[in-house]
């Protein structure tokens, strides 16, 4: 036995190798010797596969040369007999040596091994290194695991066997994404850490450095978190990372890498993509598991507080504290631009920063009031009308008044109780807003006290509704296309603004309307209650009373028609949301002019509930929506309006007298915030006393009250809706945008005119130097190669190329992965059409099956494959 030289053991993936080669060759199977340390911890035989075959290869280590004869006198031809063994070939003797595979002993030579494994036919020189023997000997352990599950490479290049080593250590497959995105997913896995801290510390250090060289420097900061027992964290210490990097205070950050990374600091560009990657980890993880990625949050913040760095919590996007800190200082410039339109840019950008922040999505009950409060500050810098004739105060009530109110709304239910100084900002826009809508309300009903019935050519009326709107869409098709008739009782212009755009969305109708400035308004009879204004517009005339009247005078008003009116009573359905049988069979026959009222609203008045509610969205009124539907599916036209609106109970609503209704009053004379009204559309005597200031009423508190002659009253709103452009009536228009019918302080900043200074002489300021060249991203040349343009060519369905370019910089700023839901944002696709999209994004990036862009997490998110995209369309430039 030769003991002067030390000899490796034999592992497994060098018998392996050793076995293959000798089993696929000429030679009549012997006995082999392995010139290796005499000793074996694998399993006692091996299968392996050989000429199509497989084969039992059977290890016996030998220490002596008695012990190898003896092997060899009992090998009985069956398999494959493998001896690890120190001896040299001048012990064995020219006997024995006879009987052993080619007459000598094999020696170990770890990279032909390998290659034997892998199949492969040369090995990268820059793998042979002598300090990077760890790479073999790990190789060498593995066996042919690496290799199991790709083609045989022609040449075993090191990146890829790194990448392969990696994936074998860190997720247990060779074929695993190795990158900064994958190991922060990997330090959320409590058995990954426990298995990390369980190598050995050279071979930790050596895949340490693997992880550098193939993924980066940002991917192995990661495992220093994990070699100092913050592996778990390291999704929030990328983000407070992130926090910190986005101040100029660079102490903080300095203290901040000491206390992570000692004296070994990362560069300033491997941080910062690790900062991102772990936002992107973070926005990710919140689409499927909210309190998990809420939690890691959380956690951040308490780092940044440890590190006293308060400051980049409250400029960050990412943390609650931070939210609250814009929230605040909406408020404040908020109460500041009040009457001073000036500051009202200050305002407008300190709500978009607020919007930016990543909580605004999941903080609707901030964000919507706060954006109703601003919109109600640009309403205070627009001029309001001082003489309008009825009509026009009934158009103003549905392009702005009706907006208003819904703004109000939102803001008066905002919850501030732990917010005094929103609060007090929400309370001064009230109160502004609420003098000026008085003002408007005045205005009107001064205006209809004098009016006598003219101004009627165009005007709607509750009286004239059906005739001007119902009769054109009833004659435009002929008996077999008549309309539905919806009217929602009590529902007011605010109401309407918000389920008309519910019905918007759902794509089902088409809204047309007589005008091509936008919806129109009806006036209300006088009181404006159910009892006289339903009857009214449902019998086409000036007339009280109730169901039956309304019955009967629908029937007279279509004459020699088929109709049908369902009241509340009628829509009782076997199960809640259905569609009655008998409002279904008429439905069903489009000859039949149907009008249902539905009551949900009105009912709803006299309830405490409703005060928590701004306005009413489609979902809310009892039947509405099935109602819809089973009018699309028989191609009917709808008519949605209401017969009254309504005002809100304010909490400070007073009892200035007793009248016979909660807003109106017989006889006397007006009093502050009252109107008297006469004529013929007054149906209730010659003369009543109307209310008109919101905060008067007459009798016991309720939600809400309608009957006085505030233009939330007495204007109904309405909207007609068709299942297809064709079926307008005459020259009707449609309308291809609910933009048209808000107005323009609703989305844009009010234009402020400031004052025009000339500048001194000599002092005119240079034009801006525009820079001469941009850098151009990652996308944007993916996007303009001649590779990219040259294969979308044949790809159906290109996507935007601003859009693919949008998906692939944030990918890379990301780490390669984003959120399929991230995905349909950036390209502004509805969430039931990203999975399409990104099969879109698959044709025109994965080029012959490459797999540049890849599924994850079953559809939940997308990976691109950044070198490979580099490869496929750039050659590899960086």
């Amino acid at each position: 036995m030769n003991t002067a030289v030390k000899l490796p053991a034999a592992g497994r993936g060098v018998v392996e190798a050793l076995a293959r080669r000798i089993a696929d060759g000429p030679h009549e199977r012997r006995p082999v010797l392995l010139r290796a340390a005499p000793v074996w911890d694998g399993p006692e035989t091996i299968t392996i596969g050989g000429n199509g075959d497989t084969i039992d290869v059977t290890v016996r280590p030998a220490a002596t040369v008695m012990a190898v004869l003896d092997l060899v006198d009992r090998y009985d031809g069956d398999g494959l007999l493998i001896v690890p063994t120190d001896i040299t070939e001048s012990e064995l003797g020219e006997t024995l040596r006879a009987q052993i595979h080619a007459q000598r002993i094999e020696s170990i030579d770890p990279w032909d091994a390998i290659r034997a494994n892998a199949k492969a036919e040369h090995v990268d020189r820059r793998l042979r290194d002598r300090d990077d023997r760890w790479i073999a000997e790990q190789l060498l352990v593995y066996g042919s695991e690496p290799w199991k599950r790709r083609t045989p490479p022609r040449v075993l290049a090191r990146e890829d066997v790194l990448r392969r080593l990696l994936g074998l250590h860190l997720h247990g497959d060779p074929e695993a994404v190795v990158d900064v995105a994958s190991m922060l997913t990997w330090s959320q896995v409590p058995a990954s850490l426990e298995q990390w801290h369980g190598l050995d510390p050279e071979l930790r250090g050596h895949l340490a450095g693997a992880l550098r060289e193939v993924a980066g420097q940002s991917a192995a900061i990661v495992t220093t978190l994990a070699d100092i027992g913050e592996g778990h964290d390291a999704p929030a210490i990328a983000v407070a990372a992130e926090a910190l990097l986005s101040i100029e205070d660079g102490s903080t950050l300095d203290r901040f890498k000491q206390q992570y990374f000692g004296h070994h600091h990362p560069e300033p560009a491997a941080l910062r993509r690790f900062a991102e990657a772990g936002l992107a980890h973070l926005q990710r993880l919140g689409e499927t598991r909210p309190k998990t990625a809420a939690a890691a949050y959380r956690r951040a913040e308490e780092l940044l507080v440890i590190f006293k760095a308060e400051a980049a919590i409250a400029e960050s996007d990412l943390f609650a504290a931070g939210f609250d800190a814009r929230l605040d200082t909406f408020a404040t410039a908020l109460q500041s631009a009040i009457g001073k339109p000036e500051r009202a840019p200050k305002a407008e950008d300190a709500f978009k920063r607020l919007k930016e922040h990543q909580l605004a999505t999941d903080r609707a009950d901030s964000i919507e009031p706060a954006h109703a409060a601003l919109r109600l500050l640009r309403w205070l810098s627009t001029d309001l009308p001082e003489q309008l004739p009825v009509a026009g105060w009934v158009d103003w009530q549905i392009r702005e008044g009706g907006w208003v109110d819904s703004a109000r709304a939102q803001v008066r239910v905002a919850e501030t109780a732990d917010r005094p100084r929103l609060g007090h900002a929400y309370r001064k826009v009230l109160d502004k807003t609420g003098e000026r809508r008085t003002h408007a309300d005045r205005r009107f009903a001064a205006r209809l006290a004098a009016w006598r019935y003219g101004e009627t050519e165009q005007m709607l009326l509750a009286e004239n509704l059906q005739e001007r709107i119902m009769r054109p869409l009833a004659d435009a098709k002929g008996p077999e296309s008549a309309p539905l008739l919806v009217i929602c009782d009590g529902m007011s212009a605010a109401d309407a603004t918000a389920v008309g755009a519910d019905i918007i969305a759902e794509g089902s109708w088409v809204e047309i309307g007589r005008h091509d400035t936008g919806r129109e308004g009806a006036l209300a009879t006088v009181p404006s209650s159910t009892v006289y204004s339903r009857a009214s517009l449902l019998s086409g005339r000036l007339v009280s009373g109730g169901q039956d009247t309304e019955r009967r005078g629908f029937a007279e008003l279509w004459k020699t028609r088929k109709t049908a009116v369902f009241h509340k009573g009628d829509l009782r359905a076997a199960q809640t949301g259905q569609i009655p049988e008998a409002l279904q069979t008429a439905l069903d026959d489009r000859s039949v002019v149907i009008a249902v009222v539905l009551n949900t609203i009105d009912d709803a008045l006299d309830k405490d509930d409703l005060i928590s509610r701004p306005v009413w969205r489609l979902a809310g009124i009892d039947y509405l929506r099935p109602l819809l539907a089973a009018a699309s599916r028989a191609a009917r036209p709808v008519v949605l309006c209401s017969d009254h609106g309504h005002i809100r109970e304010r909490d400070n609503a007073k009892s200035t007298a007793t009248g016979e209704s909660a807003r109106w009053r017989s006889g006397g004379e007006a009093r502050d915030g009252e109107i008297v009204l006469t004529g013929p559309r007054v149906l209730e005597g010659e003369r009543i006393v109307a209310a008109v200031d919101e905060r008067i009423r007459y009798r016991t508190r309720k939600a809400g009250y309608h009957g006085g002659a505030s233009l939330a009253e007495m204007v109904i709103p309405v909207q007609v809706y068709a299942p297809s452009p064709k079926a307008r009536a005459g020259h009707w228009v449609v309308y291809e945008s609910t933009t048209v019918h808000q107005p323009e302080w609703w989305n844009h900043p009010v234009r402020v005119t400031e004052p025009q200074t000339k500048p001194k002489r000599g002092k005119e300021p240079a034009p801006a130097a525009a820079p001469l060249f941009e850098e151009a991203t990652l996308g944007r040349r993916v996007c303009e190669s001649e590779t990219y343009r040259a294969h979308v060519k044949g790809v159906r369905r290109i996507p935007d190329p601003a859009a693919v370019t949008a998906i692939i910089d944030a990918a890379q700023a990301a780490g390669g992965v984003l959120a399929s839901a991230q995905v349909g944002r950036i390209a502004e696709k509805p969430a039931a059409s990203v999975a399409g999209y990104v099969s879109q994004l698959q044709r025109a990036l994965n080029i012959d099956g490459t797999q540049v862009l890849s599924r994850q997490d079953d559809g939940a998110s997308v990976r691109i494959d950044l070198e490979l995209l580099r490869q496929q369309f750039l050659g590899g430039r960086r």
